[in-house]
């Protein structure tokens, strides 16, 4: 029966017993960390509609409150009301020692790269090993093959025809000899036959090459998975938990009835909460622990790709191991090379000793009984010319040592302290790790990355790789983080491809790298980077080479500290440190902010008369007959409904790389509530009044709003899009490495 193990065990595998591993229950399990920040679901009632709430909130249901009436009257503008929630960045998800960090990206990182990419081994993986151990039987085979020929030659030169030894003594010892011949031909079909154990053992060598890959794509097809992202469960979860949710209002105001123009003034009644499908409270109680239950659900489930990986990896290489384990398990034939004494053929005295070839030269008495002397010399077998560990620098005895085996994929060389001959070669596959330079001695050098992602390679098909925070020239050529040339092994200054960009190296690479990479603005990853030629006016204006305002990714203005200098493309603030790119992005949500658009109240003409307008009792005396009877006029309440309600994603959560599901139903649900919405749009616009904000549909589907600024052209005198990585002018503050 084939072993099973999940993803934590079948990891453990090949690590030694010293590394410890993230459990998945410390993830999403009972007792696990939280994913939805504390105290951050709120509900804005009377929102204003022109706020961006993609920058307020990472998860965020909107909808509008209308009143329906049958009678004449004039009905109040639709009012916007919001509810929604963060995700908790700070503990979890742009922390590097999460648990949520650790088992998704840093431990498969640290355990799989020295792996799958040179030396190919840890302290308790090594496919080196099965090379080593193939070649001594390999060369023991070699041995009996080179001497058992020579031996035999010996014997059929004793006491032949031929020989000028003969006699019983020279038939003991020709008699010795075939023995050794025929006990060394035992020995060697052994070690052939039925299994040739040499390649067995080399042949688990691949295997075990093999078996590590096929994890290690199962981690990577993982992590390409929607259930492997928490920030996109969340919106999943939050997405089925508000679907048929409403606004549950107060009891219905007062009216005011307008005696000249002989019509009801509606108002709106007051919004208490909104409720799920269910009826549940979505701003009471743990209604959020629940939404976060389920999204942990969600990704639990998804593991089970891990576990299939596991299994697939873990499952062949221990039934090939035992099958190898139970051929050597049987043993080798333990040779037998004792004779009996026999008389010797000489006059002379007899050799001392007791046993083996000595024997053989004298009787029981010791004496010798032919002719000649006693004493023959024993003929001079010659060593096997077989290195010894002793023959080596470092090396004790002379146990034989085996010739190492080149890396796979690389004929020629040698791995790390293995020096030898050159043994089948491994072929290594194009299996990249995710912002790891890999391996090759590079240390924390990025890669180079062409216009499709994929590493830019040199001429010998290796990866061409640049210190972190590198930049690329507009002529191709590649720039430090100190401003000078990047060299390449031929020192010759590194030229990128059209379309290239600088690799992104892991979080745990750069908190190794730098203490202090977790302050703002130190990571060279989170400082602003102009192109060459950017400078800042005295006004505080930064413009571009050819003299041009520079704009961020978002679009707006660079809004720097008085005394702020730009040194090697970098910002510096006053204080002589980098600035953060999340300065900029405070500074564009302060201006939005302050300069929203307020709307102008919908204000309406009465009439004239005399009468209470915030009573049902006219002045008759004055005013226009009323029906109903003794001047009091009759109405129907009106009835306030919930229109349009839709989910949308935050920017935050968007630059993390959250989508929205992109089904069947969830498209028609969206199209149906954006019909809605732009009714209440409408009907919200009074003359003069800026138009509200409202998400539109831009196909991100039910739960996925889009821009609120789309629609509206915003001029852009910056470089190209593909370029922002390269220059370093995102101005997100959350880090696209950890977890992609």
């Amino acid at each position: 029966m084939a072993v099973t193990k999940n993803w934590e065990q079948g990891l453990k595998v090949y690590l030694p017993d010293t590394n410890t591993l993230t459990d998945r229950n410390a993830v999403a399990g009972p007792s696990s960390e939280g994913w939805v920040a504390e105290n951050s679901l709120r509900l804005i009632k009377n929102a204003d509609p022109n706020t961006d709430y993609n920058k307020v909130f990472d998860f965020w249901w909107s909808a509008w409150q209308t009143l329906t009436v049958t009678d004449n009257g004039l009905v109040p503008p639709p009012r916007y009301h919001v509810v929604g929630f963060n995700a908790d960045w700070g503990k979890v998800f742009t922390n590097a020692a999460s648990k949520w960090n650790l088992f998704t990206t840093a431990e498969p990182q640290k355990n799989f790269e020295p792996l799958v990419y040179p030396p190919y081994r840890n302290e308790m993986t090594n496919v080196w090993t099965f090379d080593h151990g193939a070649d001594e039987i390999a060369g023991m085979v070699k041995w009996f093959d080179h001497w058992q020929p020579i031996v035999q030659g010996w014997a059929d030169s004793v006491d032949s025809t031929v020989s000028d030894w003969k006699g019983s003594a020279a038939g003991a010892l020709r008699r010795y000899l075939l023995t050794f011949v025929t006990e060394m031909a035992k020995v060697r079909l052994d070690l052939t036959a039925p299994t040739e154990y040499s390649k067995a053992v080399l042949e688990k060598h691949d295997l075990l090459h093999k078996q590590i890959h096929v994890l290690y794509q199962g981690w990577q097809t993982w992590q390409g998975e929607r259930t492997s992202h928490p920030i996109d469960l969340l919106h999943d979860a939050f997405l089925e938990a508000m679907n048929g949710a409403r606004l549950t209002f107060g009891p219905t105001p007062e009216y005011t009835y307008d005696y000249w123009n002989k019509r009801w003034n509606y108002e709106h009644p007051d919004v208490i909460t909104v409720v799920d499908g269910t009826g549940a409270d979505v701003v009471g109680g743990d209604w959020i622990k629940k939404v976060e239950a389920e999204a942990k659900k969600k990704w639990l489930a998804g593991i089970a790709t891990l576990d299939k990986a596991s299994n697939a990896s873990v499952g062949p290489l221990d039934d090939a191991y035992s099958t190898l384990a139970r051929a050597l398990g049987k043993g080798v034939y333990s040779p037998n090379l004792t004779l009996s004494p026999g008389g010797g053929g000489g006059t002379g005295p007899g050799g001392t000793g007791n046993t083996g070839l000595d024997d053989i030269f004298k009787d029981k008495d010791g004496e010798g009984e032919g002719e000649g002397g006693g004493g023959t010399e024993k003929p001079d077998i010659p060593k096997p010319d077989i290195p010894t560990t002793g023959d080596k620098p470092g090396g004790t005895g002379d146990k034989p040592v085996i010739p190492p085996v080149p890396s796979p994929g690389t004929p020629g060389t040698k791995p790390p302290g293995t020096p030898g001959t050159k043994p089948p070669t491994v072929p290594k596959p194009d299996i990249p790790v995710p912002g790891q330079p890999g391996g090759n001695g590079n240390g924390n050098k990025v890669p180079l990355l062409d216009k499709n992602g994929k590493p830019v390679l040199d001429k010998n098909k290796q990866p061409i790789m640049v210190p972190p925070g590198s930049r690329i020239g507009k002529d191709g050529k590649v720039y430090g983080p100190d401003g000078k040339p990047v060299l390449g092994p031929d020192k010759k200054q590194i030229v990128a491809p059209p379309g290239a960009k600088v690799g992104t190296p892991n979080q745990s690479q750069n908190n190794n790298n730098n203490n202090n990479t977790n302050l703002p603005g130190q990571n060279t990853f989170d400082q602003i980077r102009l192109p060459e030629g950017a400078k800042i006016l005295p006004n505080g204006t930064v413009v571009g080479a050819d003299g041009k305002q520079l704009y961020d990714a978002n679009g707006n203005p660079y809004t720097l500290p008085k005394g702020s200098t730009i040194k090697d493309g970098v910002i510096y603030g006053p204080d002589g440190k980098p600035l953060s790119r999340s300065h900029q992005l405070l500074t564009n949500a302060d201006n939005a902010y302050n300069n929203r658009t307020t709307p102008r109240p919908n204000t309406t003409s009465q009439g004239g008369g005399d009468h209470n307008y915030r009573t049902n009792v006219p002045n008759h005396s004055r005013s226009p007959e009323l029906p109903g009877g003794n001047g009091v006029p009759k109405v129907k309440p009106g009835t306030p409904n919930t229109v349009g309600g839709l989910n949308t994603l935050g920017d935050r959560a968007t630059k993390f790389g959250a989508t929205a599901p992109t089904t069947a139903a969830s498209t028609a649900a969206a199209a149906a509530a954006q019909q809605a919405r732009t009714a209440a749009q409408t009907s919200a616009q009074a003359p003069g009044q800026q138009s509200p904000m409202m998400p539109p549909m831009g196909g991100a589907g039910a739960g996925a709003g889009g821009a609120p600024n789309q629609g509206k052209d915003r001029q852009r005198t910056t470089w190209l899009t593909e370029d922002e990585d390269t220059w370093g002018t995102d101005t997100g503050t959350v880090s696209g490495v950890i977890g992609r």
